[in-house]
Parts: structure tokens; sequence; C-alpha cells
């Protein structure tokens, strides 16, 4: 758990621990200090991302910003060695955001995180986000909307058919999601006409989806 706000965790730690079998990560990101300092002399951002690439965020758009980070330190976790990673945003009753990072080599840790994350004892106001939702919604995790999960499986049905078993594993590696999730968000789906099978069996495997004729 490496605490430091994002400003102070160099990234050859990062590349260390992710060389280690079974390893897991969690380190918090700040991209406000990064937007302040990155047309400066502050050399955090170089030991936190590897490189100054980092520095380009100076050009974007504001609301760009954020995102550009994000999307950065994400695939820097990749590049270091860990094959899954997550991201989310705890927002507090004054809406003052702390973004989280998980790494993991291993998709029964990424499963076991998420079973944490989604059983927590609700703190007061506490809210959770998806960084990659481009609607920014937010629910509390005791009382979860599950819109954006179900926005998720009608794109991916836009393209070709998926199975149970792909949607539950996109849901899983790809959301703040589940992979239990998924289920019920298909059924209800199925229920307004949204979404059809098209084909049937017993795994999910063999049950595939799609979207439903207009």
């Amino acid at each position: 758990n490496l605490d430091g706000w994002g400003t102070d965790t160099n990234y050859d730690i990062v590349q260390r621990i992710a060389q280690q079998q079974s390893s897991e990560l969690l380190v918090t990101f700040q991209d406000q200090f990064f937007i302040r300092f990155a047309n400066g002399d502050q050399e955090s951002g170089e030991r936190v991302f590897g490189h100054s690439d980092w520095r380009g965020v100076d050009q974007l758009p504001t609301h760009e910003k954020k995102p550009f980070l994000l999307d950065l330190y994400r695939q820097g976790l990749h590049k270091a060695g860990f094959k899954h990673v997550l991201t989310f945003e705890m927002i507090d009753e004054g809406n003052h955001s702390l973004h989280l990072f998980f790494g993991t080599t291993n998709e029964v840790a990424v499963r076991k995180f998420k079973d944490g994350l989604w059983e927590v004892d609700g703190m007061t106001g506490q809210r959770f986000r998806d960084p990659r939702d481009p609607d920014q919604m937010t629910f509390e995790i005791l009382e979860p909307d599950f819109t954006p999960l179900a926005s998720s499986v009608l794109g991916l049905l836009e393209s070709r058919q998926h199975s149970m078993e792909e949607l539950a594993k996109f849901a899983l590696l790809e959301t703040i999601y589940k992979d239990t999730h998924v289920k019920p968000v298909v059924d209800r789906l199925v229920e307004q006409r949204k979404v059809t099978l098209a084909a049937t069996g017993r795994s999910y495997s063999e049950r595939i989806l799609e979207l439903a004729p207009a």
C-alpha cells in the first residue's frame, strides 16, 4: 500500500513490486499536484511516472487534464508488469476526491479486491466513482446504480454477440463492478427487450447475447 498521494511513489519501486510473484499494489494518486506543477521545476512527476510525458498535461484543456493523467499512470502500471489494473475514485461529503489504483497479476486477486470493496461498511457520505465513466456517475456502495454497467453491456453488444462469460469478465476486469453484477443487469435488459438470447445453455459460455431487433 503506497499511500503517497501520488507525489512520492517512485516508479522503480512499483516495477520491483510488479516482478514479485502474486504481488498486489494499491496506490493513492492526486492528479491536481501534477496539473499544478507541470510547467515548473518540480521533478516528482518524473519519479512517479518514470518519464516526462506527464508534462503534456499543461497543454490540454481543463476537462482533459485529469483523464490524461489517470490514463497515463494506468498505462505505466501495465508496463511495469501488472496485468490487471483497477482505477476508482472515492468521494467524501465535501465532494473531495481521492484516486486509487489497484494492480495485480492475478485475476483471483481482482475478484477478492472487488469483494472487499463492495462489502465495505458504509462510511458516512462515502461514494465511489469510476473515473473512466464519461458521465461521471457516482453511487453509494450500499445502494449502487447499475446504469453505467448496463450502458457498457449495450455498447459491447453493438459490435457483436457476446457470451455471458465474456460480459462477466469485462465487468470484473474493466469496471468498478463485480462479475456477479452482470446477470441481474442482463436479465433487466432482456426484460426491457433491449437484449435477447441468441443461444442458451447451462454455462455462461454457452449463453450468447445480442441486441434485440428494433
